[in-house]
């Protein structure tokens, strides 16, 4: 294996310029380190397959400290082959490789997975190494040129990464272009929905101003056809009335005459500053007060506490009210008692007085039931007794005094009168108001 005799710098330059493989070997004076050194005398540079740069540094070069600190190494000897980008593809080590055959396949591999990688390496041409000058040469000379080399090799990609600029810009300019396109057909569509939409709310509202129509026209048949029902059924009613010799209009004005007349007249509130009441107690005696209109009904209240005991309630005659505990919070003008009217006071009775009189009615009840079954059975003993001149008189009967026999088929006690042909029925035994009643001779209808 022929090494490169420059800097790490200069040969991190020229494998970049060629797209080369790095490899760089650190290496000791130990026996691993001269056993890496004898099977690296055995490598042909163009046996790996991929153009290569290698450079040997020595464990105690400056080189190879600057080189530790990048990529740490933590066994010495040690092979690192690196691609383009600066990133290791393998690490050969003594660990990995004891022999010449195991330590050339994991040549062989890093070399393979760099070439995968490079495009370069691609096509038919064969593998080469980097030609290197002469050791008798000038190395200053050589770096010089590789400098030069490098340089054109940036400005070459200065130039290739500001067509890619160029390229992106344009790029970016007809995405732009491509954004605002799509928006305005976006815009259009979104447009024309909304007219669609108007056009469809607006055949809604046709259809349902024609449906409101429908149904009005409807409700306005049926209820036409409602009231001629009504009508006629109204005219049916007054003819069989009339049929009947009814007086129906003039029976239905005096009950709304008399349901007028029964009705009472609400009461308007008449905006007072006092309002004057007068009271009637539970005992009779009455007593007026005089109170401002705005007070409330529970001054009353005290007073009437104070002149009687126990639980009562206030009513006002006409028009009819028992007045609440919630009314006793209200003003008298809200009661509408101003400016002045009569309340009566009732007692109500108290709940424990009732409690006591029902258990001492239940005693009395049960003391006096057997008296009243020994005064009942010894009266029906006297009962039991029949007098036999009452008996005889009994069995006489009226044919006995003379009187006249009462004819077949008149009820007992009844007496006929007649009118004309309106006979009537009396019974002087009977209370019944309908017996008093008259009814002629074709119907049941009263006289």
């Amino acid at each position: 294996m022929q090494w490169f005799p420059g800097s790490v710098e200069t040969a991190i330059q020229i494998s970049q310029k060629n797209e080369a493989l790095l490899i760089v070997y650190i290496t000791n004076d130990l026996p691993d380190g001269k056993l890496l050194d004898s099977f690296w005398e055995r490598v042909e540079a163009n046996s790996l397959g991929v153009p290569t740069v290698g450079i040997r540094l020595l464990e105690s070069d400056t080189a190879a400290k600057q080189f530790r600190e990048c990529y740490p190494t933590p066994i010495i000897p040690a092979v690192y082959m690196i691609d383009q980008h600066g990133k290791p593809v393998a690490v050969v080590t003594t660990l990995v490789g004891r022999n010449f055959d195991s330590f050339f396949d994991n040549l062989y591999k890093g070399a393979s997975f760099f070439a995968s990688r490079s495009p370069k390496c691609g096509g038919t041409e064969a593998p080469r190494s980097i030609p290197f000058p002469p050791p008798g040469s000038d190395p200053s000379e050589f770096e010089n040129a590789i400098r030069e080399a490098a340089e054109a090799r940036v400005a070459e990609q200065a130039a290739e990464k500001a067509l890619k600029v160029e390229r992106a810009k344009k790029f970016m300019e007809m995405r732009k272009a491509r954004d605002e396109e799509n928006k305005r057909i976006f815009q259009q569509k979104v447009q024309q929905l909304k007219v669609e939409h108007e056009l469809r709310k607006k055949d809604e509202r046709i259809k349902m101003s024609a449906k409101v129509t429908v149904n009005e026209e409807k409700d306005r048949i049926l209820a036409k056809i409602k009231a001629d029902r009504e009508n006629r059924e109204k005219r049916c009613n007054n003819a069989t009335t009339a049929a009947a010799g009814g007086n129906f209009e003039k029976k239905e004005q005096k009950e709304n005459k008399e349901e007028k007349e029964q009705k009472p007249t609400e009461t308007k509130t008449v905006q007072s500053d006092r309002c004057r009441l007068q009271v009637r107690l539970p005992d009779g005696t009455t007593f007026i007060e005089e109170f401002p209109s705005n007070d409330v009904l529970n001054s009353l209240v005290a007073i009437i506490q104070q002149k009687i005991s126990g639980s009562f309630e206030i009513t006002q005659t006409y028009p009819r009210r028992v007045f609440t505990v919630d009314d006793y919070n209200k003003t008298y003008l809200e009661n509408q008692l101003t400016p002045s009217t009569a309340l009566i006071v009732i007692a109500k009775p108290s709940k424990i007085s009732s409690a006591i009189i029902a258990p001492s009615a239940s005693i009395f009840s049960l003391i006096l039931s057997p008296v009243c079954m020994l005064w009942s059975w010894f009266v029906g003993m006297f009962k039991g007794r029949k007098d036999p001149k009452n008996e005889k008189k009994k069995n006489e009967g009226p044919g006995a005094s003379g009187a006249q026999p009462r004819p077949r088929g008149m009820p007992r006690s009844a007496e006929v009168r007649r009118r004309g042909n309106v006979a009537g029925l009396v019974n002087p035994n009977d209370d019944d108001p309908e017996e008093q009643a008259s009814f002629n001779g074709n119907s049941t209808q009263f006289m």
